[in-house]
């Protein structure tokens, strides 16, 4: 229940409404941008036709100023005689034909207007050639002729109707210019409108999310103290759990080491044991007058000492069940050394860090020490000194390997007659899988290796 409590407490947080809110304010306000930015476009399109407009209508206007300014230029030249006043009349015989191309090309779109135009430049035309028949009669002296033209009233009735058409082909734009200004104000109003639009829902987009987060902030924290609230109680049951277990192995330190304490208190006895049932042997080779006896005596108190020595001096590795071999032949040899049967004798001891089982630390005790008493009995005869070399490891394929090397004058185990040692070690090295080799050592004397193919070994540090 608890767990399941946890778990509702630590759901993730919805924030499907967030992300769906801001996609949706998102696409409402790109529609909005989208529609403003059309109508600003629309709307610097029709400040354009606008612009345009109001060029055609300054473009007729100008027409209609040129004729203007070349009738006054008629009238004061007929009046004076002064050529000053021809300037704006040739001015405009050479403007006016262009001026009103000028304006056709800014209504190509527009038919009537076209027709409007053609309209002025024919009477334009005839205007200026009734202004030119003037002026050349005055040029010839001939004012009277002159004043007569003007008199017949053909030039007012041409330049009324240039007025008339001018006035109606710019009422055409006037009209094309109000509807301009109408449409630019109503997209201008849209465009505000849009703004206004997109305004509104940005800052509604802005609180909705503002709100949304604000909820998802406070599950966010909510979670944050019920996660700081199973850190809290997560951390007191490792605590908890580390004290028990820590108690645990102290009383299993504690064990182990009672059972150390028993098993060596065990071998110490079966020692000692060993070491009075050699004393006994000793106290019955004294007595005894046979040689052959005391030999078979002394050969089973060695024998016995060997084992005493072993079950004395064995060291426990922390698996309670495996000794190091290297110390427990230290000892042996220290041991053997002690007796007082190896006189003039230096032993030397090259053993690796390895260990056995127990029994079978025990069985390679026992036949590390008949190799030694073979090479004492056969390898010094008379007495003579020498050294004997103990050497245990394990070679490249970590197979243990034991040999006892002196350098004395050399003998054999593998004869026709051997004797009870001889058997006794090979009879041990087949039990463990060992296989003996003889060899002369460098130098003279004898090397016996062992080497056990099937006996384990670990190797401490």
């Amino acid at each position: 229940m608890a767990q399941d409590d946890a778990n509702h407490t630590l759901a993730k947080p919805n924030t499907r409404p967030v992300v769906w809110g801001v996609v949706a304010g998102f696409v409402i306000c790109a529609t909005l941008i989208a529609a403003v930015l059309t109508q600003s476009a629309r709307s610097r399109d029709l400040e354009a036709q606008i612009l345009h407009t109001l060029t055609v209508k300054r473009q007729a206007q100008e027409v209609l100023s040129i004729l203007q300014d070349a009738e006054t230029g008629q009238r004061g030249f007929l009046l004076t005689g002064s050529r000053a006043y021809l300037a704006p009349y040739s001015r405009a015989r050479e403007t006016f034909e262009p001026a009103v191309a000028a304006l056709s090309d800014s209504v190509t779109d527009k038919p009537a207007q076209q027709a409007l135009l053609r309209d002025i430049l024919a009477e334009g035309q005839l205007k200026l050639a009734e202004l030119q028949a003037t002026v050349s009669l005055m040029m010839d002296g001939d004012r009277d002729a002159a004043l007569d033209i003007v008199a017949t009233d053909e030039g007012l009735r041409l330049m009324s109707g240039l007025r008339e058409n001018i006035a109606r082909f710019i009422a055409v734009e006037d009209m094309a210019l109000a509807d301009r200004i109408a449409a630019s104000r109503a997209a201008e109003g849209r465009m505000t409108r849009g703004l206004v639009g997109a305004l509104f829902a940005i800052i509604a987009l802005s609180v909705f999310t503002f709100l949304l987060t604000r909820r998802n902030l406070a599950a966010v924290e909510t979670q944050r103290r019920a996660l700081a609230d199973l850190n809290a109680d997560l951390d007191a049951r490792v605590r908890a759990r580390t004290s028990e277990l820590g108690t645990a192995l102290a009383e299993a330190e504690h064990e182990r080491d009672r059972v150390e304490l028993l098993i060596r208190e065990v071998d110490h006895r079966v020692g000692n044991s060993l070491s009075m049932i050699s004393s006994l042997l000793g106290m019955e080779r004294r007595t005894t007058t046979s040689p052959e006896a005391a030999r078979i005596i002394d050969a089973a108190r060695g024998r016995i000492r060997a084992l005493g020595a072993a079950q004395r001096h064995f060291k426990l590795v922390d698996n309670l069940t495996h000794v190091r071999v290297d110390e427990a032949l230290r000892n042996l040899v220290d041991d053997i050394d002690a007796s007082g049967q190896a006189k003039d004798i230096t032993f030397d001891v090259q053993a690796q860090p390895l260990s056995l089982e127990g029994r079978d630390a025990v069985t390679m005790a026992v036949i590390t020490n008949e190799l030694i008493t073979n090479a004492l009995k056969h390898a010094f005869g008379d007495g003579a000194g020498g050294r004997i070399t103990v050497e245990f490891t394990a070679n490249a394929d970590e197979m243990p390997v034991l040999s006892v090397t002196d350098d004395g004058s050399g003998w054999q185990i593998d004869g026709t007659e051997q004797g009870m040692g001889s058997k006794v070690i090979a009879m041990l090295a087949s039990h463990l899988g060992g296989e003996t080799s003889v060899t002369q050592a460098s130098g003279g004397g004898t090397r016996v290796a062992i080497t056990f193919y099937t006996l384990a070994v670990s190797h401490e540090t």
